[in-house]
């Protein structure tokens, strides 16, 4: 199959690429904004380009079967200071894209949506059912998204919970929690927890969430699902996992603006179609996650099998 990949540059994008080169046909369609993951494979082209800029986007001419469509803006404290980009990137360029898709006969398209439409839920495991209660442009930007629809293509709108992993950068703006607390664990600096550290979020192995993802694809899926792991980690425990890296310790200071206190998934829909039972346990994910940090690799990959 022919595979677009928006954003195919980036983290979760270069593992997709990885995954999916040796079986198929891959175009990464990418601006470089927030990586430079390049996967060199004889099955791999790569455009530049800015799904804002549908000029950009004439580039791409040859038919797809399946768009993965990742390109986003990603910070929710950003888009508390900027919301009119985040409207502009994650809704109007999204709008871009699947008009390419159907200008290139795409027939299925997955959308990279976000937990974050469901705000705070108290401790419910949220489905995806759940209403609307986002508390930041980002979420109203990705929630505006699912509503955007391309001409005869199926479509699937992936709800992500904390994704981590290998190739996910400290230095970006847009980095998670995770990553955040590697970089200051390796320069034995304190790492730092906004509120009380009690909040919790439902952290999901990179490599699990392409498996899963691309499973729905080919088993032609069709709706909205949660990818996350049922499993909740208060931002304290993991602080204190990620610390034995380090010798600085933990500080705490004031919660921050948008940011939500309880997010687990109930991925009970996934589950129905997808084979979920082969988790990445956390520990195991971030022991992988430090191993790529330890190599000094944190702010890009470039591989070769040409």
């Amino acid at each position: 199959m022919h595979y677009l990949i928006t954003g195919g540059a980036g983290f979760i994008g270069s593992h997709f690429v990885e995954h999916l080169a040796n079986d198929n046909q891959i175009t990464v369609f990418d601006n470089y904004s927030t990586g430079h993951n390049i996967f060199r494979h004889k099955n791999v082209n790569y455009v530049t380009g800015d799904i804002t800029d549908l000029s950009s986007l004439q580039q791409l001419q040859q038919p797809v079967d399946v768009v993965i469509h990742l390109a986003a803006a990603l910070s929710v404290t950003e888009s508390m200071q900027n919301p009119a980009k985040y409207h502009k990137i994650n809704v109007l360029g999204s709008q871009n894209v699947y008009d390419t898709a159907s200008r290139l006969s795409a027939r299925t398209i997955v959308s990279a949506s976000s937990a974050a439409v469901y705000g705070d839920c108290g401790r419910a495991h949220i489905t995806e059912s759940f209403p609307y209660a986002g508390i930041s442009p980002y979420a109203s930007s990705k929630f505006e998204m699912e509503q955007l629809h391309a001409n005869k293509a199926k479509m699937i709108f992936t709800r992500f919970f904390n994704v981590y992993g290998p190739r996910q950068d400290p230095r970006s703006p847009y980095t998670g929690v995770i990553t955040a607390f590697m970089q200051r664990a390796r320069s034995n600096q304190p790492l730092t927890i906004f509120g009380d550290g009690k909040q919790t979020r439902d952290f999901v192995f990179v490599k699990d969430l392409v498996r899963f993802v691309v499973d729905l694809v080919t088993l032609e899926a069709e709706g909205i699902f949660n990818i996350g792991t049922e499993l909740e980690t208060s931002i304290v425990d993991l602080a204190n996992i990620i610390s034995t890296f380090g010798s600085g310790g933990v500080v705490f200071e004031a919660e921050r603006n948008g940011d939500i206190k309880y997010s687990v998934s109930d991925c009970a829909k996934l589950k129905g179609i997808v084979s979920f039972e082969q988790k990445t346990v956390l520990e195991k994910g971030v022991e992988k996650t430090w191993e790529w940090f330890v190599k000094g690799n944190g702010h890009e990959w470039i591989h070769s099998e040409l």
